[in-house]
């Protein structure tokens, strides 16, 4: 992860601008987003992340529902409430999600070979002799 000196840096390089500018961006920008976010409205970066903003008030005990009151829950099927309804916490949730290109990145796995066809692909794997010890299986003798 890249910190905020390592990100103006690199943007800096890029576009000849001072760091100490771009630092000054990156906070106003920060700033504009926890405003943003404080009035209840989401938060889009083009082209890198949407924040979504996300509340549920509170409700007490007994809010939604009371019991021997009769309900329609899924599919329309009514029935009757045998307590109050329970209380509900009030909630507040952030929700990032990449947009643009960000979000068409999927990350690289280092190391993993990922045949382009599977089906047609015979991967040699360790077999066990009759005293159940495991033997390395020859690539050669492994591929039909």
């Amino acid at each position: 992860m890249l910190t905020k000196n390592q990100i103006a840096a690199d943007i800096a390089n890029d576009t000849g601008l001072g760091a100490n500018s771009i630092k000054h961006v990156l906070d106003s920008l920060a700033e504009l987003a926890a405003q943003e976010i404080e009035e209840g409205e989401d938060f889009v970066v083009p082209g890198v992340v949407k924040i979504m903003y996300t509340y549920r008030a509170p409700q007490k005990k007994g809010a939604r529902w009371k019991k021997g009151e009769e309900r329609t829950g899924f599919g329309g099927v009514t029935s009757t409430a045998e307590e109050d309804s329970p209380p509900v916490t009030e909630q507040v949730r952030l929700k990032a999600l990449p947009t643009g290109a960000v979000g068409k990145l999927r990350p690289v796995t280092t190391g993993v070979h990922v045949p382009s066809s599977p089906s047609r692909t015979t991967v040699p794997v360790a077999t066990t002799d009759g005293d159940g010890a495991k033997e390395p299986v020859n690539a050669s003798k492994a591929k039909t």
